[in-house]
């Protein structure tokens, strides 16, 4: 089985026992950012994967959502920020990079009307990029601006959910699925959170409680909930014109499918 992960830490909490060989995974586990791993999940390449959330709509006839383990946060997510010199309401565009399909989605449905720019490389606040968005590693140690929108905080506030940020695929051919590796790594996880806290503190530079904060914050469980914020995800998103919902979706729980 090919495995991919995020290669960002909001996943270690349920990836780095994986990562250490403790739960007798025995595939090949491919680290990558979202993007990444969005593109090997539409030709095919991974067996399953975390994808950015949105990703799904685009790979649905191949892949199932794995149900349990998730990627969400309840209020504040803090790795997901726009950064902008002007107020939020006077923004017309803002700079982003491919990293993450949901990110992008997610603003623009929040801030309807705004136009987003692709760039390659990580965006910087400047004269000529008044407002930027961050994710991940970038966006936690990132240095604060004038003005800015965590976008988990801002859909709880607007919809009353957790943001649903990343799910687990598997193919839906696939006899044995990674359910039971996700959740031994989960616990593994939750058993050791020191190494969780230290690694991360290695790959950030981060201080110990900066990231217990930014733990408390994240949640790794798929449940009812989480679903129903997903589809209200989708349903708002393809309102906006941002994204297409194949018929079968549009007309059930795009999850069940």
């Amino acid at each position: 089985m090919r495995l991919g992960s995020i290669s960002y830490i909001n996943v270690l909490p349920v990836t780095l026992g994986l990562e250490r060989n403790q739960v007798g995974f025995q595939g090949e586990l491919v680290r990558a950012e979202p993007s990444a791993l969005n593109a090997m999940t539409r030709t095919g390449q991974l067996d399953a994967t975390a994808v950015s959330s949105i990703e799904y709509l685009s790979c649905w006839q191949l892949y199932r959502v794995v149900q349990g383990v998730g990627l969400s946060a309840p209020a504040a997510v803090q790795s997901v920020k726009l950064f902008s010199l002007l107020p939020i309401e006077q923004l017309r565009t803002v700079a982003v990079t491919k990293a993450s399909a949901t990110s992008r989605t997610l603003l623009q449905v929040l801030v309807p009307g705004l136009q987003v720019i692709d760039l390659e490389q990580t965006p910087h606040l400047s004269e000529k990029q008044p407002a930027v968005l961050l994710i991940g590693d970038q966006a936690l140690t990132a240095p604060p601006a004038p003005y800015e929108l965590d976008l988990g905080q801002a859909w709880k506030d607007k919809t009353g959910f957790p943001m649903v940020f990343a799910v687990w695929l598997c193919k839906r051919t696939l006899e044995e699925g990674p359910e039971k590796y996700l959740e031994r790594s989960r616990e593994w996880g939750a058993q050791n959170w020191n190494q969780v806290i230290q690694e991360s503190m290695r790959r950030t530079g981060l201080d110990a409680a900066t990231l217990e904060s930014y733990f408390s914050g994240m949640r790794y469980h798929l449940g009812e909930t989480e679903l129903k914020s997903l589809n209200l995800f989708y349903k708002l998103a393809a309102e906006q014109g941002l994204v297409k919902l194949p018929g079968s979706l549009a007309e059930e729980k795009a999850w069940s499918v």
